[in-house]
């Protein structure tokens, strides 16, 4: 309610010309509320994991519905979006509400190591043939993951932006979905900037 509020105002105060001055504040208001719901969903999440329900999900789906809640975001950062969504791939068998915190947790952080804009990149290919795997791909152009946290960043409890309001359980929680799922997550930094995750699910179907 508070985060849905304090958007439509935002909104509004730009519309109608309001000084700069309450426009940045409605803007701290507005960060700081989605980022209290993320800890809060991510705190429940890891106390109480929800019921494992799969089903054959189009993984594209889910990743357009993900795009969709973080818009405000995105466009409050200046962020860029490039989606290469292969148009025609097999379903995996997972649970939609655990693939959707996945996507929402790995875009959170990309989102997170761009806070003077830039651009995520997010795709998705079928890899090793029909019989082989989805893969869904997550890079921001940031300024990478410290070499010397790779090895801990899906712990849990352990944040690079303690700092910032983060408590080390977005990627943790990644994780253990991943496990229920049979996919494999791995992380890396690519050549010249940025983080780049990279998820692969088992398919349902042929």
């Amino acid at each position: 309610i508070v985060t849905g509020r304090v958007d439509l105002l935002l909104a509004e105060a730009r519309q109608t010309g309001l000084p700069e001055s309450v426009i940045k504040d409605l803007e701290v208001i507005a960060r700081n509320t989605h980022r209290v719901g993320m800890v809060a969903r991510s705190l429940l999440a890891f106390a109480t994991p929800q019921a494992f329900d799969p089903r054959p999900v189009h993984i594209n789906q889910v990743i357009e519905e993900a795009l969709v809640l973080m818009e405000s975001d995105f466009q409050r950062r200046q962020i860029v979006i490039r989606k290469e969504l292969q148009s025609v791939l097999p379903r995996i068998r997972g649970d939609r509400e655990g693939l959707q915190e996945i996507v929402l947790n790995l875009l959170s952080n990309a989102l997170d190591a761009l806070p003077e804009g830039g651009t995520i990149r997010i795709s998705t290919r079928l890899n090793g043939g029909t019989r082989g795997a989805v893969e869904c791909v997550v890079a921001d152009d940031g300024a990478g993951i410290p070499q010397e946290d790779m090895e801990r960043i899906f712990e849990p409890f352990f944040s690079t932006k303690s700092n910032r309001g983060g408590v080390g359980l977005g990627l943790s929680t990644t994780l253990r979905i991943m496990k229920q799922h049979g996919g494999l997550i791995r992380a890396a930094n690519k050549p010249g900037s940025g983080a780049v995750f990279t998820m692969t699910f088992p398919i349902a179907e042929p």
